[in-house]
């Protein structure tokens, strides 16, 4: 896993099926094993880190930004486990 910051995530997300499928420390890109369609990005971009991630029960996805890591950490482990419910 390129960038540690993440490195929480990245185990919740291979623990509820979700793959590593773009793994730069900018760019961070994981796919649902049965669901390919859905997936959770995190980018590093403009000063800001950007996260998307599916809205249950629709094909489209949620984006947002965080200025920190924490914050960044806290909203991504909470949709891991919302969205494996």
């Amino acid at each position: 896993m390129e960038n540690i910051n993440f490195d929480k995530v990245h185990h919740l997300c291979m623990e509820n099926k979700w793959d590593l499928v773009i793994n730069e420390y900018r760019h961070l890109l994981y796919t649902k094993r049965e669901r390919e369609t859905e997936f959770i990005e995190i980018k590093l971009e403009y000063g800001k880190i950007w996260v998307s991630v599916p809205l249950s029960n629709s094909v489209y996805q949620y984006k947002t930004g965080f200025n920190d890591y924490y914050s960044t950490n806290a909203y991504l482990e909470s949709r891991i486990m919302v969205s494996d419910r």
